[in-house]
């Protein structure tokens, strides 16, 4: 255990000093190339004009997201350390709990693909998002794979936030009966055409795989991109109706909220850096 938990410590230190030292410059490098592309191609955008204001609670929802992650990995982390004897990769009640923060997050990039949209999508902030997001996603594949060569992370929840955000754009201007059509279809692709031509990773990620390789975090496209498009449809339909104009009137001004709130906004940030700090923090514990 010892071994390991210097391994793991050693790794996760590692992990948490190349995001610290990199990110800023990457973030500013990378900025600088998309305001050329952006330049250089005219100011691509959408021409919507801005239209929806900013609705506080998709930032509440984001954030306890964010919050459940944390939960769900602190449960991970201690079972890892021996610490607890709950396993909550196999309990029922962890795997529902992790399976429903997946979602959210999943839905909610639907809900922000719209609401961009309706205010004016920038391609270069699009873009921007989309690089780091897969930037992350790769630390996250060599990170887990330095601790977990045979269970990494080839394709896990940033990946498919990547992916469906790419997918999802042809379904923010279709007619919002065939985005709810594909999202009702979607979940039923896998037990009708799972295969065990598409076990290997680097076609698993799709969600057609029969034996799916093991990993410590896995979200395939199917079934789960038909939630993006639950997120796409409905936020579509509620800036139709009086429904979205409710929700931009409401305001929370609890310090609780707030704390959300600004979690949801630093998302990213919290996602990469809390495992690092927990196994850190659990390792010297234990010692």
């Amino acid at each position: 255990m010892q071994d390991r938990g210097t391994a793991v410590l050693g790794a996760a230190a590692l992990f948490a000093k190349l995001v610290a030292a990199h990110i800023e410059k990457f973030e500013l490098d990378l900025k600088g190339k998309l305001a050329r592309f952006e330049r250089d191609a005219g100011g691509i955008q959408s021409a919507r004009p801005p239209a929806s204001p900013r609705v506080e609670m998709v930032d509440l929802a984001r954030g306890a997201g964010i919050v459940g992650m944390v939960i769900y990995h602190i449960g991970w982390d201690l079972y890892f350390f021996g610490i607890s004897s709950v396993d909550v990769t196999s309990n029922l009640a962890w795997v529902i709990f992790a399976r429903v923060v997946a979602g959210t997050f999943l839905v909610l990039v639907g809900v922000g693909l719209v609401l961009a949209y309706d205010r004016g999508l920038k391609w270069k902030d699009y873009l921007w998002r989309l690089t780091v997001i897969g930037g992350a996603a790769a630390l996250v594949s060599g990170a887990t794979y330095a601790l977990f060569p045979e269970q990494f992370v080839y394709f896990g929840i940033l990946h498919a936030i990547v992916a469906v955000s790419v997918l999802s754009l042809p379904f923010i201007v279709a007619p919002i009966a065939v985005v709810f059509a594909v999202a009702a279809l979607l979940p039923f692709l896998p037990t009708l055409l799972a295969s065990d031509a598409y076990d290997a990773r680097f076609v698993a990620w799709i969600g057609l795989a029969a034996n799916p390789p093991a990993s410590v975090d896995f979200v395939p496209i199917l079934p789960w991109f038909s939630l993006t498009l639950l997120g796409v449809g409905g936020a579509r339909w509620a800036l139709r109706s009086q429904i979205y104009a409710r929700l931009s009137q409401q305001h929370f001004s609890g310090r609780f909220a707030k704390a959300l709130q600004w979690t949801g906004r630093k998302s990213l940030a919290i996602y990469l850096l809390h495992q690092p700090i927990l196994l850190g923090v659990l390792y010297a514990a234990i010692r």
